[in-house]
């Protein structure tokens, strides 16, 4: 079973603004002018059910508006894009996780580095069958995966995996944003009043506490919402960097979004973390440039492996806590709720004698040497490691970021459809952008 939140019920999607630099911008990313776009968003790594579920909202959304469907490859960050963790073990009591390279890969920002070279897998044994048929699915992706750059290379991979679930969707990477008219646009608003840009960035931050962004720092250098491409390695842009190519400059998150949803999008598809701190965006933009965004909304899942709801994950937790306790107090119970005849025993006559007597004394102490001993022969040794293990087991069990082909393809199913059951083709077209 899928736990899905689609926030608003009911989206809406501007009509295609005709404004100069939303058609040209449209038109350096080789996007549709003549219907509206509705995209998303994520880094181009293999994604979990939670971020599946923004694409699948994505392609219902677009096709019930008759709409073109994008994604925003943010490829502005520096992680490995090769590796892939998969459980291993026996669920929910005896999981552990491993992490399989995919990729030989070069450090650097994803836009910028080469490509990896792909390596087999080294795979585990303890795998079920679903996660072991989905490494199978994604080595063959990026084995057949090209591109000219690390990013391009695994949108490559991640888009021949996705294809199946949501059809065909154009790329657009962030790191060409401010290349692009819109993007040009705000860097010479931000060469022009730098003080504002920051300032009322900063007041939006401030107002929403909530949502993880940290201020720009003002003193002897005034940081920007940019990064900065220095060698191999990226660092938030400061002033003076303005005057640097724009190569070497990539958006942050809030620029980014705040480009996306003004320019590329005609309606945008969020995750959790986009859905909070977009609020800041939209304030700063508002107050700073006037800039009107796209609708936006939010999709988001939840899907667990089989075996591992939290029902499943309490029983198995009690079953190894009820070994040990019965390993430790009457070892000769067996798995009924009744004492054994030799405890019931002993505690009959340790209750046959008066109250603080050394004959109750010395019953009691004659059960408890037999309890060590018996203990001894039992294997409560092995019932607490399994104890242990159950434990740690839990936190796996309850996660829900596995890459999505790990996943049973029938809970797959129940997530897509859980999210096109609400998706409406009664949406509210807002008028015309100006």
């Amino acid at each position: 079973m899928s736990e899905v939140r689609l926030e608003p019920a009911v989206p809406s999607i501007r009509s295609i603004p005709m404004a100069d630099v939303v058609l040209e911008t449209r038109r350096f990313f080789s996007l549709p002018i003549d219907v509206p776009i509705v995209a998303t968003g994520h880094q181009p790594i293999i994604p979990h059910p939670g971020i599946l579920a923004k694409y699948f909202r994505t392609r219902s959304l677009a096709d019930a508006w008759g709409a073109h469907a994008s994604n925003l490859v943010i490829d502005t960050g520096v992680e490995r894009v090769g590796d892939i963790d998969v459980p291993v073990g026996r669920p929910p009591a005896s999981l552990s996780v491993t992490t399989i390279s995919m990729l030989t890969e070069h450090d650097g920002v994803l836009a910028f580095r080469p490509p990896g070279i792909v390596q087999v897998p080294n795979i585990p044994a303890g795998l079920s069958k679903s996660v072991a048929t989905g490494i199978e699915m994604i080595a063959a992706a990026w084995d057949l995966a090209i591109g000219s750059t690390a990013a391009a290379q695994a949108i490559g991979a991640v888009g021949s995996l996705l294809r199946p679930c949501v059809g065909e969707m154009s790329a657009v990477f962030a790191s060409r944003l401010l290349l692009s008219p819109v993007g040009e646009a705000m860097l010479e608003a931000m060469r022009s009043d730098q003080e504002a840009c920051v300032r009322l960035y900063n007041e939006a931050v401030a107002e929403y506490p909530d949502a993880g962004v940290r201020p720009l720092r003002v003193g002897e250098s005034v940081e920007l919402p940019l990064w900065r491409m220095k060698g191999g390695a990226i660092q938030p842009a400061v002033a003076q960097d303005l005057d640097a190519h724009p190569t070497q400059l990539v958006p942050r998150a809030l620029v980014t979004s705040a480009l996306t949803r003004s320019a590329v999008a005609d309606h945008f598809v969020h995750g959790l973390g986009g859905w909070s701190y977009d609020r800041i965006m939209e304030q700063w933009m508002n107050r700073w440039l006037g800039w009107s965004m796209c609708p936006a909304s939010l999709a988001t899942g939840t899907v667990r492996l089989p075996d591992c709801s939290d029902h499943d994950i309490a029983q198995a937790l009690h079953r190894c806590q009820r070994t040990v306790r019965r390993l430790i107090h009457d070892p000769h119970r067996g798995s009924t709720a009744s004492l054994s005849a030799e405890k019931a025993a002993m505690l009959d006559e340790i209750k046959s004698t008066p109250v603080g007597s050394p004959a109750r004394h010395a019953a009691f102490t004659r059960m408890h040497r037999w309890l060590a001993d018996i203990r001894g022969k039992a294997d409560l040794g092995t019932a607490q490691v399994q104890l242990a293990a159950a434990k740690q087991s839990a936190p796996i069990a309850r996660r829900r970021t596995w890459g999505f082909p790990l996943y049973r393809p029938k809970s797959i199913g129940e997530l897509r459809s859980t999210v096109e059951s609400n998706a409406t083709s009664q949406a509210i077209r807002l008028a015309p952008a100006s």
